[in-house]
């Protein structure tokens, strides 16, 4: 190759999420949390979540599947398949290796899992940029998968953390301001804010309430519509540079119509689900006791577990 790709994008993108989820604000109630705990203080209103009829290998199957039948993208043009999760099912074989069953008669894609919280889906997308810049690139598509699947004990509260909240992108501005105090965006700023150590600017009430209020409008105009899938599913944070109209791809996503018609479940019900899921942690001949009839249409689901531990999954007519 003479030279090295220039201006590698992203052509494609798909995101899955289950079919039903718990109001934040009713979790905080049931878990006993202060009122705006999870919907304040980590920035989410609901939370998605599944039975025991899906695991990380049927969001990951349901979201490859999707993303080549949604873009009409050729299997045989995917020269390499990246997986980032942090979740394991199989020791010994990769998610990677479950989601070759979609490709058909093209077995030459090169890539494996990268295993590690938060990072390994990011670390996914470095891994294929490398490969694109490499000499060993031969002009085939890459595929990257991001899936994760969290089940946290019920005795912790569930929602874990936020790191689109409001406070992250009024801080931003704060660091503007040490750097430009004198700036006519920051004239009603107190100026003792101004000279106070750092370190204290990091728990101080002021400094938050002040930024807060000076970021709100821009917060909601530039941030909130592209966190929408976070703070109505969970946690899942992404960052792009968009150089082009991105119309194609939000067209296909269809985000906003998906998300509405999800069924909204009690705290009972999603603490009912988590325990199923408990339940099928590391079982055998097993059958799962979950409700297909909820499940959406196109969606992966596993039928069983054999007694040697293998997975039977089947697509939702």
């Amino acid at each position: 190759m003479a030279s090295r790709p220039q201006n590698i994008g992203i052509k494609a993108i798909e995101v899955y999420f289950p079919s039903q989820y718990v109001e934040q604000s009713e979790l905080e109630k049931h878990d006993g949390a202060s009122t705006g705990k999870y919907t304040i203080g980590l920035g989410q209103t609901k939370m998605a979540f599944c039975d025991d009829r899906e695991d990380i290998y049927s969001f990951a199957l349901t979201v490859v599947s999707n993303l080549l039948k949604k873009y009409e993208i050729d299997t045989n043009s995917i020269g390499r398949l990246e997986v980032g999760t942090e979740t394991i099912l199989d020791k010994s074989k990769s998610v990677k290796t479950v989601l070759m069953q979609l490709f058909g008669d093209n077995t030459n894609i090169e890539g494996v899992d990268t295993l590690n919280a938060c990072y390994g889906g990011t670390n996914a997308l470095f891994n294929t940029l490398n490969w694109i810049e490499s000499s060993a690139w031969n002009v085939a598509t890459p595929l990257s998968s991001l899936v994760t699947l969290l089940s946290t004990p019920r005795a912790t509260p569930a929602p874990t953390g936020g790191a689109a909240r409001p406070e992250s992108y009024a801080r931003l501005l704060y660091h503007d301001y040490l750097a430009n105090a004198d700036n006519a965006a920051f004239a009603e700023v107190a100026p003792e804010l101004r000279d106070m150590e750092y370190e204290t600017s990091l728990t101080d009430k002021v400094v938050e309430k002040t930024f807060m209020g000076l970021t709100k409008k821009k917060f909601q105009e530039r941030v909130s519509p592209g966190i929408q899938v976070a703070t109505l599913c969970g946690n899942i944070f992404m960052s792009f540079r968009i150089e082009s109209s991105v119309a194609p791809i939000q067209k296909v996503l269809d985000i906003r119509s998906r998300l509405e018609a999800r069924r909204v479940l009690s705290p009972v019900d999603y603490e009912a689900m988590c325990d199923l899921r408990k339940k099928a942690h590391l079982q055998k001949d097993f059958t799962p006791a979950g409700d297909v009839s909820t499940i959406a249409p196109g969606t992966y689901y596993l039928e069983k577990v054999d007694d040697m531990f293998r997975r039977e999954y089947s697509v939702k007519a």
